[in-house]
């Protein structure tokens, strides 16, 4: 018989927020290592997801997979539900959780294999965007830029061969996407170009603020991208390890520590339209 892993949490709202990602974390850091096991994320009183955060769940599932395990989301509304559901671990083509209702003007969850720059462009210029054909094109554009740098860093400083998952949802007039990716995390990465950082959060902090470079743009695209949100009425959300950092004003960080780290990196944009 599977082992059960499981962690209940009593937010009325599964959002793009820290106490959410602090409820997902605090599941991965229960199953830490679980094999052959059904991981549980109980939700009894939630009756609404962000459905952005699906590329979270996405990669968590991708990760867990391999060790035989089970992801399960427990909403108030579903008494049993498996999710999210791939028709192939290493092409996300469809993820079942997001035809309940619970998850909120969610898009469907992508994934690509790191530098499939082609395969990316195309999505962003056919796919991304389908559902929100009110925003302004200048928005768009913008947005399409973003995403693909977001994209190119993943793959060139993630230093691995695992996927990257990209969704988006338009909730209350705020569109977010969240990017998600099984690489080193930023740490790893920048602290080979800078001794002085010693920690997740100062690494984070130090590329939002454009101070970072390592023969690429990764640094500068993050400020411009942090800016950009910030002009726009949202935020900018990264997350690696078991830091948190949010942008809401240039520069000014809220800073969160989590209690299990992820592998990889999260980075959710939002902006008003």
């Amino acid at each position: 018989m599977p082992k059960t892993i499981s962690h209940s949490s009593k937010l009325e709202d599964l959002t793009t927020s820290y106490e959410s990602l602090m409820a997902i974390s605090t599941l991965m850091l229960k199953a830490h290592k679980a094999i052959n096991s059904y991981i549980i994320l109980h939700l009894p009183n939630a009756n609404k997801g962000d459905g952005n955060l699906a590329s979270i769940f996405a990669a968590i599932n991708y990760l867990l997979t391999k060790s035989n395990n089970l992801l399960i989301i427990l909403p108030k509304r579903y008494s049993s539900y498996r999710g999210p559901y791939f028709a192939d671990i290493f092409r996300v083509t469809t993820s079942r959780f997001l035809l309940l209702s619970f998850w909120d003007g969610g898009s469907k969850v992508y994934s690509f294999e790191p530098y499939k720059y082609l395969e990316f462009a195309t999505y962003l210029e056919i796919k991304a965007f389908n559902d929100y054909s009110h925003i302004r094109r200048s928005v768009v554009d913008k947005l399409k830029f973003f995403l693909f740098h977001l994209f190119e860093n993943a793959s060139h400083h993630g230093y691995s061969s695992d996927p990257i998952f990209i969704c988006s949802s338009c909730r209350n007039s705020i569109l977010k996407f969240t990017i998600t990716n099984c690489g080193q995390g930023f740490f790893k990465n920048i602290s080979q170009f800078n001794s002085k950082i010693i920690n997740e959060e100062e690494a984070i902090i130090l590329a939002l603020e454009g101070n970072f470079s390592s023969g690429t743009h990764a640094s500068g695209c993050l400020n411009s991208l942090m800016i950009f949100c910030i002009e726009n009425g949202g935020s900018l959300i990264i997350v690696s390890g078991s830091a948190l950092v949010m942008a809401e004003n240039v520069n000014r960080f809220s800073v969160h520590s989590l209690p299990g780290p992820f592998r990889g990196s999260i980075i959710s944009l939002s902006i008003k339209v």
